[in-house]
């Protein structure tokens, strides 16, 4: 696949007239190799000061997820209410309003482009975020943290669209994993410092932290982050060469301008296409799904079954997430020293196929497996703490494994239409971790820790044989049920 370092980025002499098949002379592309204006050759410190600042921006909206969970008592108990499917719709609403927002940010990114879409949701997520803090009831709690969840979406999406603009295949994975290291880090952080935070301070200065933490993200984004997006990129690049030339016939060969609302409606569109028509975006993202879905399950009932099961305090059951936390670093950086060697290694012997990308997901399906029944059954039988930790830890390696290789598959196939791609699995995932959580008080009632969490095993282990489907069918997938825009 070396010639797909340069898809994307077509070069002046690479555009060709239909009916002459010369140069055409006006469609306008990058001077490859060398166009400083092209984000794939701009300098590392540059591309590796946007990334960070993505990640970052993730970390903050994705730690506002969490953070709130260890409080959930305190809130339920200010508010009177003794509702349990309310009190888990507290933390699980935020993966709603995120879900909404990476259906409709991702069209936007694709008809603005990137930047604009980072600045409005980075500066609005404060506004929700202190409204949080403000809130007089339970309703209004959780609206603001709806909110919170749709804004989130411009860094927990469209990231991925990013990593696609600024980095060839080779380096995606390791791009990939620093990206990522926000996303999934953040959710876990914040219940341990809600934790103690609530319990000291009230869970009002839990929200108060999320909107100091958002208001510096978002003074940061102003000033690092750039545009990324070729097409816009392009159309910049046409109208300074039209007033420089003069020659009004220029025009940008994947540009956007004078079709923005075609180009919204296909964009908009489109991740929802995807995962209706495309089964290389349906059949991975269902399984992302699903298992993200058990991840936020067990973020918005840890504390809980550690305070009921354990006898730990508000803040102490914080602590219970540092599993979770090792588990997904760990192999978040497994990943990240291991993908992209073995992605050169391959393609050495010739032409790569994406779907190699996919080869961890069949270790992490038993991964999730065998971490879900040590936790379970931990927790029922009152085994030491440090067991049901340890179950903790090997799922979140497993998701991981399942998770990782799934993002860099859609960007290697969908290139700039990556920010959809990434939309749609995002979209799909963040609705079942807003959904499935809400189930966890009736799962675990019926049928209890132990069992409970080996039926969402044995769900999980259904999964393994993806690669190996997508490895030996990826490509006729692919061919067969192309998406167009």
């Amino acid at each position: 696949m070396d010639d797909e370092k340069q898809q994307g980025s077509p070069s002046l002499s690479a555009v060709t007239d239909a009916h002459s098949q010369e140069p055409d002379a006006n469609v306008v592309g990058w001077n490859e190799p060398t166009d400083a204006e092209n984000p794939r050759q701009w300098p590392s410190k540059k591309k590796l000061g946007i990334l960070l600042t993505i990640s970052m921006l993730a970390a903050v909206g994705e730690i506002s997820s969490g953070i709130i969970a260890p409080s959930v008592p305190q809130i339920m108990k200010e508010f009177d209410s003794n509702n349990d499917t309310l009190a888990v719709f507290v933390v699980s609403v935020f993966l709603l309003g995120l879900a909404l927002g990476l259906m409709i940010l991702s069209g936007f990114s694709e008809m603005y482009g990137r930047a604009p879409i980072f600045y409005s949701c980075s500066i609005l997520f404060v506004a929700f975020a202190v409204g949080s803090a403000l809130s007089q009831n339970l309703a209004s709690l959780i609206v603001f943290r709806f909110f919170l969840g749709v804004c989130t979406a411009a860094a927990a999406g469209i990231g991925g669209g990013v990593i696609g603009d600024m980095y060839i295949p080779e380096e995606r994975g390791k791009a990939t994993s620093i990206y990522a290291l926000g996303n999934l880090v953040g959710p876990l952080v914040g219940p341990i410092i809600g934790g103690y935070l609530g319990q000291d301070a009230g869970w009002r200065w839990v929200c108060w932290l999320t909107a100091i933490l958002s208001g510096v993200m978002a003074i940061a984004a102003l000033l690092v982050l750039r545009e990324t997006y070729h097409p816009v990129l392009l159309d910049r690049k046409v109208l300074r060469m039209r007033k420089e030339t003069g020659n009004q016939d220029l025009r940008a060969v994947s540009g956007i301008s004078g079709h923005r609302i075609q180009t919204f409606r296909s964009a908009l569109g489109r991740p929802l296409k995807l995962l209706v028509f495309s089964p290389v975006v349906s059949l991975p993202c269902l399984g992302v799904a699903v298992v993200t879905g058990m991840l936020y399950l067990l973020i918005s009932t840890i504390a809980v079954v550690f305070q009921q099961s354990y006898h730990w305090s508000e803040g102490s059951s914080g602590l219970a997430y540092l599993g979770l936390n090792i588990g997904l670093i760990f192999a978040l950086v497994v990943f990240a020293a291991t993908s992209d060697r073995a992605y050169k290694k391959i393609a050495k012997n010739g032409a790569v196929q994406p779907e190699v990308r996919l080869v961890p997901v069949s270790l992490g399906a038993p991964l999730i497996c065998a971490g879900l029944i040590i936790y379970g059954w931990s927790a029922e039988k009152g085994i030491h703490w440090i067991v049901a930790i340890i179950g903790t830890a090997i799922f979140g390696m497993g998701w991981i494994a399942f998770q990782m290789p799934v993002t860099t598959y859609l960007i290697d196939v969908f290139k700039h239409q990556a920010a959809s791609a990434i939309g749609a699995n995002a979209f799909l995932r963040s609705l079942l971790g807003g959904v499935l959580p809400l189930c966890a008080g009736r799962l675990y009632a019926d049928l209890g820790l132990g069992w409970g969490n080996t039926t969402l095993a044995l769900i999980a282990l259904v999964f393994s044989p993806l690669p190996w489907l997508f490895v030996r069918n990826g490509e006729k997938l692919r061919t067969k049920f192309p998406v167009t825009a």
